[in-house]
């Protein structure tokens, strides 16, 4: 009988180790992305301890990994391990640079507000937000070009997968700004992205504060451009002026008030704005501007015309053309 009671023992034992050693087994070939998928899990069921060890086990193979920092920053920040959950929102902020598109499954906004008011550290917690939200909506902005320019406004046919884009880094800016709203670059950014949606009063009102911000000769260009889209032309004029105050060279904003004074009739003024973005020109050394370039010889013709300097204004449009010409057979601009 003794025996027997010492026989069952055993057999018990001997299949715990199995079950151990088995399961030991199964976590060692766990795959890095199926360790992070078990400690999201985990994150879901409320069973934190279960998700640091995951999110920990990966980090021992892979230190720089995101999704692992970015979830045991999580988990240890609803744990309460404030200091933790600092260190590993920091590290995951320094691979911001290397990988745009990481931010697509981001979840930390609720809890790291939290922590910041639980420590008496807002500050850094949003801070820490907001840059999470700001690069998410720019990698939002890599599926387009043209972001820089008025392109995307003129399209007669824009691309669907653009405008979601367009909306997704609108609302991921916007999050961010949540976060900080001093936050002069996702001001900046979401204006111009309003711009593009032709939203120009809403692209005006984040320009407004930037610029409360940083006073900035390009940002003032932007405004006077939504300013003269809606037609605001007065306003418009104040800013070209401003931009050109602050950065006498500045070719795009010479243009645009000497198209200014070609609307409000002082054709001399225009022919002199024109003249000068013209021999600024050269200084940009850049084909991506040609439109641009064409475009002054084009407006000062119009000023030549206007004024009774047929000849002038004749001499103007040949360059044109032939700018026209050469961009079409050279396929500067697509």
């Amino acid at each position: 009988m003794i025996k027997t009671i010492f026989h069952n023992k055993t057999l018990v034992i001997y299949f715990c180790i199995l079950i151990t050693i088995s399961c030991a087994t199964t976590d060692k070939t766990l795959t890095i992305s199926e360790r992070i998928n078990r400690g999201n899990e985990y994150v879901e069921k409320y069973d934190y301890n279960r998700a640091i060890r995951e999110y920990t086990a990966v980090l021992r193979i892979q230190p720089n990994n995101f999704e692992a920092l970015e979830g045991r920053g999580l988990a240890y920040g609803i744990m309460g391990d404030f200091e933790r959950a600092g260190n590993d929102f920091d590290a995951a902020l320094a691979l911001r640079d290397d990988s745009l598109c990481i931010f697509s499954k981001m979840r930390v906004s609720r809890y790291l507000s939290t922590l910041g008011f639980m420590q008496k550290d807002y500050d850094r917690a949003s801070n820490a937000a907001a840059k999470l939200y700001y690069f998410r909506a720019y990698s939002s902005m890599v599926y387009f070009s043209g972001f820089y320019n008025d392109n995307l406004r003129y399209s007669n046919s824009v691309n669907i997968n653009i405008i979601d884009e367009t909306i997704l880094a609108i609302e991921n800016f916007t999050i961010a700004l949540m976060f900080q709203p001093v936050f002069y670059e996702a001001l900046v950014r979401r204006g111009l992205l309003y711009y593009t949606l032709n939203y120009y009063n809403r692209a005006i009102e984040d320009f407004n504060s930037a610029l409360e911000i940083q006073n900035d000769a390009r940002l003032l260009l932007r405004r006077g451009n939504a300013y003269f889209l809606k037609g605001d032309y007065i306003k418009a004029f104040n800013d070209y002026n401003s931009s050109i105050l602050l950065k006498p060279d500045l070719i795009e904003a010479i243009h645009a008030r000497g198209y200014m004074y070609l609307q409000f009739g002082d054709y001399d003024r225009a022919i002199n704005d024109f003249t000068e973005a013209i021999e600024l020109w050269p200084m940009r050394n850049t084909d991506n501007f040609h439109i641009y370039y064409r475009s002054y010889f084009r407006d000062r013709s119009q000023a030549y015309y206007n004024k009774g300097d047929y000849d002038r204004a004749k001499e103007d449009e040949e360059i044109f053309n032939k700018l026209e010409r050469e961009s079409r057979d050279n396929s500067i601009w697509v």
